[in-house]
């Protein structure tokens, strides 16, 4: 039997000024106030002061701590599927110092991306660097104890526009994936699945064998709303999740 452990995802709920390090390390004094959660969601935390605190407060609160890598890969210009060897050798470089980063913060889970999708052309050959980008890293995330990798499908052909979208395909891709890393899982989410077009729980029992966390987002899938995409909407009309339904 696994349990649910509810987290606090405080990168996205402080999105606008995430790059406020010693903002989102503040708030989780308060956080640690709130006996609700049991894990906490950050981008990675590079200052050593910084580190240190959600070090010793993750320990204190006995706190799965999960830090999105995805924000400032992306930001940096890197990609784990690129098909030019030279930028995906330092895409995974970039990555494995990450790993080292986020273990020094007590972290558990590292997400990363998966890189732009670059078409019906040259997907196939982008999945395969894609997977030797993710067992470079893989085998160098072994060397910290307790840290584990998830890959976050997101939608292909709306907003987010990702190599790794549509969950089925992703499934079987990973499936494959963990056999040589056991240490990556999938991390779901409700948003980008509805984005996909594919119900909810046919997508969910997919993931199901490989996956390590979810988030429960909401977005707008009507084409001609202006809100459509994966803009994290509140709860309620005109979006997927209503209120109630929870």
């Amino acid at each position: 039997m696994q349990n649910i452990l509810p987290s606090i995802h405080l990168l996205e709920i402080f999105m606008p000024v995430a790059d406020r390090e010693d903002f989102l390390v503040g708030m989780l004094e308060e956080v640690k106030n709130i006996d609700f959660y049991k894990g906490i969601e950050l981008p990675v935390i590079f200052q050593k002061e910084n580190i240190a605190k959600v070090r010793r407060i993750a320990r204190e609160k006995s706190y799965q701590v999960t830090e999105w890598a995805s924000p400032d890969i992306i930001k940096r210009g890197y990609n784990l599927s690129s098909t030019d060897r030279e930028l995906r050798g330092k895409s995974v470089g970039y990555a494995v110092e990450l790993m080292k980063i986020a273990a020094e913060a007590g972290t558990a889970i590292v997400g990363l991306p998966s890189g732009d999708d670059p078409g019906d052309l040259k997907r196939e050959e982008a999945k395969k660097a894609l997977f030797d980008s993710y067992c470079r890293i893989s085998e160098a995330a072994k060397e910290y104890d307790g840290l584990h990798l998830t890959l976050e499908p997101l939608d292909r052909y709306v907003h987010k526009k990702q190599l790794m979208g549509p969950i089925h395909e992703v499934a079987e891709w990973f499936g494959v994936l963990k056999k040589t890393c056991p240490n990556f899982y999938l991390h779901w989410d409700s948003a980008h699945e509805a984005l996909a077009g594919i119900g909810l729980m046919e997508s969910l029992e997919a993931a199901l064998p490989y996956m390590a966390q979810f988030h429960i987002c909401n977005c707008v899938t009507e084409p001609s709303h202006p809100y459509y995409g994966d803009f994290h909407m509140e709860w309620g009309e005109p979006h997927i999740i209503r209120i109630g339904d929870t």
